[in-house]
């Protein structure tokens, strides 16, 4: 039994045997039946006056054959000119409907069926993308790094000039950018970041889709503000809102909205950070973080439980800086890492209830929905939150398990700021040097201790140094500290060692202030 090749489909003339001639003969076919509709019932009653007196046989089925035809052949006519005008309006609208993205192009014959490469990219890119913060991080990095330059030269919008682009595409383009854009925010790729979104945004010109050209704009805001270029953002985000005041209200109008008011948050307080001489400024700026961020929350999406993690994480971390505002007198910094002099102040102080409340939500719904980049944050924060209760053990704690967890997802920043927070409370409490040792709550010497801070605080400065646009000058300033103890050359104004007594009457009586103030 022999078989043969299958032939290719002829492109350069019609099939005859094609879809054209069976429609042809289905059209036919209605034609004949609705004509032999109409014809049949009096036939048959000629036949039948012909053998039975038609008193008897053709009087009784001439009524209801009659009903029967003037019924059914006008339906079937119908049925003929609907499928008719439905053909005609595609042969006539369907390549205009086509090339404005309404409808989509029918498959040629013989083409993969899952889709085109570019969705099985963007899909791909999807779960990848989503996997960076999960249980798949060291995989999802790998992919990136391997995928990141042909996803990058998809969305070089010069290979589309003269072709226009279905709107499928371009939702597939910007699925894939929204990926790239967590990996470069994540890598501190912040030049690509630029490049990827202001192509895609002149792609989403030539498309007429506004809604992704203010998701650009967003996403560009965010690019400026990481390199410190706080003007470049504030005009993005300006332009943004332009966007969203010109168009109708779409789908995702609340979403961006969200994000436009999460981003001014993020711009205020990086403002604040940099107002170290004028404190009251630096405390309206994070006041209107805190409104901005509030504003956002309300507008965030219910489906959107990462956006609200991320919320409630940085109203804790205003919160952090508020307070430590409130707090800069010389004797409210005489204790923890914060005694350090330092060019800028670090918030280790905490607002209870925004810590409390802010902070456990966003830890309970990031462990719900396996978030594990936000649970690692929250513990974080919350190690702060502890140290500032003079808890200090359950502190040290709780930055080695985020340290671990960041290790575990591959975030360097977060690696960087824990080992700076372990390296720094070893400085004031050496017994954290005894917990990260060997578990237990002793000072291991003052040498070790202090030698085991300086072993973290290079670790931190080696990971900060990996990262484009991350400032490297407060721990560069615990190094020095750190460096001096070891040298014997300890700053006169650094921390010194207190017996355990005073350090436990000096908690009791931090304790007592505080209740003090809250009492109604």
């Amino acid at each position: 039994m022999s078989t043969s090749a299958p032939r290719a489909p002829d492109t350069g003339t019609p099939d005859e045997d094609g879809p054209g001639r069976r429609s042809r003969l289905t059209d036919n076919r209605v034609w004949i039946a609705a004509v032999a509709t109409f014809m049949v019932p009096n036939l048959l009653i000629e036949l039948l006056g012909g053998v039975v007196s038609e008193s008897a046989v053709g009087g009784l089925l001439r009524g209801p054959l009659l009903i029967v035809a003037y019924l059914v052949a006008p339906l079937l006519l119908l049925v003929w000119l609907v499928g008719q005008a439905a053909r005609l309006w595609r042969e006539l609208l369907g390549p205009w409907l086509e090339r404005i993205g309404l409808i989509n192009p029918p498959k040629p014959p013989g083409e993969d069926p899952t889709g085109s490469p570019t969705r099985r990219l963007a899909e791909q890119a999807t779960r990848w993308g989503v996997g960076l913060a999960g249980d798949a991080a060291a995989e999802a990095e790998s992919w990136f790094r391997a995928e990141e330059p042909s996803l990058r030269q998809l969305l070089d919008d010069r290979a589309y000039d003269g072709n226009p682009l279905p709107g499928q595409a371009v939702e597939e383009l910007a699925v894939i950018a929204g990926s790239l854009d967590t990996w470069y925010v994540r890598q501190r790729e912040l030049d690509d970041l630029i490049r990827v979104n202001d192509s895609l945004r002149r792609i989403a010109s030539r498309a007429a889709r506004p809604d992704l050209e203010e998701l650009t704009a967003l996403r560009m805001a965010t690019a400026h503000r990481l390199r410190g270029d706080l003007g470049a953002a504030r005009a993005e985000l300006e332009d943004a809102k332009e966007i969203a005041e010109r168009v109708p209200r779409h789908p995702c109008a609340a979403a961006l909205e969200a994000r436009r008011y999460h981003e001014w948050a993020l711009i205020h307080l990086a403002e604040a950070e940099r107002r170290t001489d004028d404190h009251q400024a630096a405390a309206d700026e994070l006041e209107n973080a805190a409104r901005a961020l509030e504003d956002g929350w309300a507008r965030l999406p219910r489906a959107d439980i990462s956006g609200e993690i991320t919320t409630l994480v940085n109203l804790a971390v205003v919160a952090l800086h508020l307070e430590h505002l409130e707090h800069l007198e010389p004797k409210a910094r005489s204790r923890g890492p914060e005694a350090i002099e330092r060019p800028r102040g670090e918030p280790y102080r905490r607002r209870p209830r925004v810590l409390s409340d802010h902070l456990g939500l966003a830890e309970a719904l990031a462990r719900a929905e396996r978030d594990l980049a936000g649970l690692a944050h929250a513990i974080e924060l919350r190690g702060v939150a502890a140290w500032l209760d003079e808890q200090h053990r359950l502190a040290a704690e709780r930055w080695r398990d985020a340290h671990d967890r960041y290790a575990e997802l591959g975030l360097a920043g977060g690696q960087a700021r824990c080992l700076q927070h372990l390296g720094s409370a070893i400085l004031a409490v050496p017994e954290v040097a005894g917990l990260l040792r060997d578990n237990r709550w002793v000072v291991p010497g003052e040498l070790a201790a202090t030698s085991e801070a300086l072993s973290l605080l290079e670790r931190s400065r080696e990971l900060r140094a990996k990262l484009p646009h991350v400032d490297t000058e407060l721990v560069d300033h615990y190094l020095r500290v750190a460096e001096g103890r070891v040298s014997g050359r300890l700053p006169a104004d650094g921390p010194r060692r207190t017996d355990p007594l005073r350090r436990r009457l000096g908690r009791l009586t931090a304790r007592a202030r505080r209740w003090w103030k809250d009492f109604p």
